[in-house]
């Protein structure tokens, strides 16, 4: 699997999670469902601005839908 499908599987579970159609993510993102659709199973890369995007429509963070966890702060 590819790093760009695995985003796109993350950001699918979140979306039905949240009970969330592909056609309403788009147009909260302001591109079309097929679009979304293509994202989510690998066949396009999903641009930085448009995770943080999708994070913020979702209600997670993006370290989630990268499947990591985010970064421990400097130690002192």
């Amino acid at each position: 699997m590819t790093a760009a499908a695995g985003v796109g599987r993350t950001v699918r579970y979140y979306r039905e999670a949240v009970g969330m159609s592909q056609a309403s993510l788009g147009a909260a993102l302001g591109i079309t469902p097929q679009a979304v659709s293509d994202f989510e199973v690998g066949k396009t890369e999903i641009t930085v601005a448009r995770l943080y995007l999708i994070a913020r429509v979702l209600g997670v963070s993006v370290w989630r839908l990268l499947g990591e966890a985010p970064p421990l702060p400097d130690a002192v």
